[in-house]
Protein backbone atom coordinates (compact mmCIF):
# COMPACT_ATOMS: atom_id res chain seq x y z
CA UNK A 1 0.00 0.00 0.00
CA UNK A 2 2.82 2.34 0.80
CA UNK A 3 4.25 1.80 -2.85
CA UNK A 4 0.88 2.99 -4.18
CA UNK A 5 0.35 5.79 -2.03
CA UNK A 6 4.37 7.18 -2.93
CA UNK A 7 3.05 7.18 -6.67
CA UNK A 8 -0.21 8.35 -5.65
CA UNK A 9 -1.68 5.72 -7.40
CA UNK A 10 -4.22 3.10 -6.25
CA UNK A 11 -5.73 -0.33 -7.83
CA UNK A 12 -9.27 0.34 -8.39
CA UNK A 13 -10.61 -2.71 -6.75
CA UNK A 14 -10.14 -0.46 -3.69
CA UNK A 15 -13.38 0.25 -4.32
CA UNK A 16 -14.84 -2.47 -3.09
CA UNK A 17 -13.28 -1.76 0.23
CA UNK A 18 -14.68 1.69 0.17
CA UNK A 19 -18.21 0.42 0.14
CA UNK A 20 -18.84 0.97 -4.16
CA UNK A 21 -20.75 -1.75 -6.13
CA UNK A 22 -18.64 -4.63 -6.99
CA UNK A 23 -20.44 -4.14 -10.50
CA UNK A 24 -19.22 -0.58 -10.61
CA UNK A 25 -15.70 -1.55 -9.79
CA UNK A 26 -15.87 -4.08 -12.19
CA UNK A 27 -17.37 -1.96 -15.19
CA UNK A 28 -14.61 0.96 -14.21
CA UNK A 29 -11.97 -1.36 -14.78
CA UNK A 30 -13.22 -2.86 -17.56
CA UNK A 31 -14.52 0.69 -19.36
CA UNK A 32 -11.31 2.34 -17.94
CA UNK A 33 -13.15 4.46 -16.38
CA UNK A 34 -15.30 5.84 -19.55
CA UNK A 35 -19.00 5.13 -20.80
CA UNK A 36 -20.19 5.92 -16.98
CA UNK A 37 -23.95 6.44 -16.80
CA UNK A 38 -23.52 9.24 -13.65
CA UNK A 39 -20.68 10.89 -11.89
CA UNK A 40 -20.57 11.29 -8.06
CA UNK A 41 -18.86 9.60 -5.32
CA UNK A 42 -17.90 7.26 -8.03
CA UNK A 43 -18.68 6.56 -11.26
CA UNK A 44 -21.82 4.55 -11.97
CA UNK A 45 -22.32 2.04 -14.46
CA UNK A 46 -25.72 -0.13 -12.94
CA UNK A 47 -28.78 0.55 -11.03
CA UNK A 48 -27.96 4.47 -11.46
CA UNK A 49 -31.19 5.42 -9.20
CA UNK A 50 -29.90 3.76 -6.35
CA UNK A 51 -26.41 5.87 -6.63
CA UNK A 52 -28.16 8.73 -6.58
CA UNK A 53 -30.10 7.89 -3.16
CA UNK A 54 -26.72 7.27 -1.64
CA UNK A 55 -25.37 10.38 -3.09
CA UNK A 56 -27.84 12.31 -1.91
CA UNK A 57 -27.87 10.63 1.41
CA UNK A 58 -23.93 11.42 1.40
CA UNK A 59 -24.31 15.06 0.70
CA UNK A 60 -26.94 15.26 3.37
CA UNK A 61 -24.58 13.94 6.06
CA UNK A 62 -21.82 15.74 4.90
CA UNK A 63 -24.10 19.17 5.10
CA UNK A 64 -24.90 18.13 8.41
CA UNK A 65 -21.74 17.22 9.60
CA UNK A 66 -20.53 20.97 8.28
CA UNK A 67 -23.10 22.54 10.21
CA UNK A 68 -22.48 21.27 13.56
CA UNK A 69 -18.71 21.87 12.74
CA UNK A 70 -19.57 25.69 12.50
CA UNK A 71 -21.99 25.41 15.92
CA UNK A 72 -19.07 24.04 17.60
CA UNK A 73 -19.19 20.34 17.90
CA UNK A 74 -16.03 18.40 17.61
CA UNK A 75 -15.42 15.44 15.29
CA UNK A 76 -16.25 13.10 18.10
CA UNK A 77 -19.07 14.26 18.94
CA UNK A 78 -20.32 14.48 15.37
CA UNK A 79 -19.18 11.05 14.70
CA UNK A 80 -21.77 9.41 17.22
Amino acid sequence: MKQFISKGKFPHEIGVFLGYPASDVEQFIEQDGQNYKMNGYWKVYDHVMDAARIFSAYDQARMLAVNELLLGYDLKMICR
